[in-house]
């Protein structure tokens, strides 16, 4: 059975809480909200379906804005209709039914849920806070073998802890999945939310034929109500998962990818600081005496 999202059931308590007039922080959903932009468009929008791919001019503002840091010689890059759909389509042309899906611990909630939905079986690799989340590798090794995992997923930056992988960890990742013939999916959903653009820029991996990265414009660009992702992917796979997401949505909505372009080309500041939020974050941690791993991204702690 799937379940509804907890983040967005978390965030519809947090706004009825405040309609009673009762004070609520998150640390899930930002407790401030995105700048109102109003896109410069040249033309008229289309109603008409997109390329299956997304729009030529996306794809590439895709490439400048979410896929810098990466090489990646050869791949395939397409649109999609968010983050999920993208991962939903990846996971479903890289396995069979049945399989198990390794998802690095503490996680997004939500690939639980899109596992279950592609048929798949979700298990949660489990790291400490006493080691600041760090991946143990023969826990890795041992769970991939005991459980014939076929995929490895992660978010970097981390949601919700807000840690940035070690080039060595996404290393030992890759050394894993080619050691049991699985797959590496990394979900960079909060690439442009950092606080180390060095220790950012340096948490890559070396190319390879069995590894896909995600990404969001939603996230990034405070466009979550456009519904954008993007994902990079070797070519043997690219075909089969494209044809996954037609099924699913056709392509990304004509209407969201002709906004992004012109917000994007429009050469504003589409990013926001989280720095002050995430000294807020702190201070307010340390005054109730919690416990924490200080965050390096997203605007989560």
């Amino acid at each position: 059975m799937i379940k509804p999202s907890p983040t967005l059931e978390l965030a519809q308590r947090i706004a009825k809480a405040r309609e009673r007039g009762e004070m609520a922080y998150s640390f899930s959903t930002p407790t401030f909200s995105g700048p109102e932009r109003q896109p410069v468009l040249d033309q008229p929008l289309s109603f008409a379906l997109m390329p299956a791919a997304g729009l030529p001019e996306l794809r590439e503002l895709a490439r400048i804005h979410l896929f810098d840091k990466w090489s990646l010689p050869g791949n395939e890059l397409f649109i999609t209709a968010g983050a999920k759909a993208a991962c939903f389509s990846v996971l479903k042309a890289v396995t069979s039914p049945g399989d198990t899906v390794l998802v690095i611990g503490p996680a997004w909630p939500s690939y639980e849920e899109i596992c279950t939905s592609a048929g798949l079986e979700p298990t949660l690799l489990e790291t400490k806070f006493e080691d600041a989340f760090g991946i143990d590798d023969d826990a890795l090794h041992k769970t991939m073998a005991e459980t014939n995992a076929k995929v490895i997923i992660l978010s970097n930056p981390n949601n919700p802890c807000g840690r940035i992988y070690t080039p060595n960890e996404l290393a030992r990742l890759q050394n894993a999945v080619k050691q049991h013939g699985a797959w590496l999916i990394i979900d960079e959903s909060f690439s442009q939310i950092n606080f180390d653009q060095a220790t950012w820029k340096s948490s890559v991996t070396s190319a390879s034929d069995r590894l896909a990265v995600i990404n969001s414009f939603s996230k990034n660009f405070h466009m979550q109500g456009l519904r954008l992702g993007a994902v990079v992917l070797p070519k043997k796979i690219a075909g089969e998962a494209l044809a996954i997401h037609q099924s699913i949505a056709s392509s990304a909505a004509s209407v969201s990818q002709q906004i992004a372009v012109s917000l994007l080309s429009s050469g504003e500041q589409l990013g926001q600081d989280y720095s002050e939020q995430a000294q807020l974050a702190r201070e307010f941690a340390d005054a109730m005496r919690w416990q924490y791993v200080p965050a390096v991204g997203t605007f989560y702690l």
